[in-house]
């Protein structure tokens, strides 16, 4: 994943912008010593963390710098110290970075929230301040328009995909590119001196997309031709690594041109164990091709 951008040519860019949207927010001051100001900031990061976006503090309504923005309050709104406030009420993981600039000799802070990898943050804590309550322990929030608010039934919709798609938990397998899947030449196995069967090697690689190791607790395969399988027992993220099918063949030629292998996989990764269906087709003159792949759960 790539790394937000937070030199000023990206702030300068967004000031540009002269509005706040659902994913971004102009604020004209922040003093995290002040407790409401702390609440009210992280509520707004809990919000960008369903679809993710920037904070901008040290900027009026229209993106100008207002000079309200103290060095020291600056100071206060560095990675590590906005991070270490924002644990106290939310969960992990918390993709946050914010950097300090200097615009036309003010003080300006650009801050970046990612999307959580749960599609949405739950609040963990109660932030209150006197009698005022900002949000309680449980309590989702999205933006609406440039809003941060909790969010209603309206918004399920909005998120859903989302949600179910973090829901069914990481790493996910996918057919590795067809240039990676090979066919070795036919080997005659002698089982007897009397008969002999001819065997081709047929190599298939699955590619891990995913953050966590796969682990692949069984696998079988379906095709027009008589195999047996041999597979990885892990995939380690970014890798790909070998299905070993052993068909039996009729001739030299091997498995015959338009053959198609189904991989049905059943592995373990993000704490679930799923299935992975996979169909790659193989033809003798022009290599393999990959015909796609459904996942679903076990």
């Amino acid at each position: 994943m790539a790394e937000p951008a937070l030199h000023l040519s990206k702030l300068l860019e967004l000031l540009e912008l002269q509005h706040e949207s659902s994913r971004l927010d102009y604020k004209r001051t922040i003093d995290l010593s002040e407790k409401r100001h702390e609440l009210e900031l992280v509520k707004d990061i809990a919000a960008f963390q369903a679809e993710g976006g920037y904070i901008i503090v040290g900027v009026d309504e229209s993106g100008v710098p207002t000079r309200e923005l103290t060095e020291q309050n600056a100071v206060l709104l560095d990675e590590s110290r906005l991070r270490a406030k924002s644990l106290r009420y939310l969960p992990e993981p918390l993709d946050l970075r914010t950097a300090t600039h200097v615009v036309g000799g003010a003080h300006v802070v650009l801050i970046h929230v990612g999307p959580h990898r749960d599609g949405i943050a739950i609040f963990t804590a109660d932030g209150t301040i006197g009698d005022k309550t900002v949000f309680r322990r449980g309590d989702v929030f999205v933006r609406h328009g440039t809003a941060s608010e909790r969010w209603g039934p309206s918004d399920l919709a909005r998120f859903n995909d989302r949600i179910l798609q973090a829901a069914r938990g990481v790493p996910e397998l996918v057919p590795a590119p067809a240039l990676e899947h090979r066919a070795e030449t036919p080997h005659l196995v002698q089982h007897s001196p009397a008969d002999g069967l001819l065997y081709q090697r047929v190599i298939i690689y699955v590619k891990n997309v995913g953050n966590e190791i796969a682990r692949i607790t069984n696998a079988v395969v379906n095709t027009n031709v008589s195999a047996s399988l041999r597979s990885a027992s892990a995939v380690a993220p970014g890798d790909s690594e070998p299905f070993e099918i052993n068909a039996l063949v009729t001739g030299e030629d091997g498995v015959p041109s338009g053959t198609e292998f189904m991989l049905r996989i059943t592995y373990e990764g993000g704490g679930r164990r799923r299935e992975l269906l996979t169909n790659v087709r193989y033809y003798r003159s022009g290599g393999f091709e990959n015909l796609g792949v459904n996942i679903w759960e076990a």
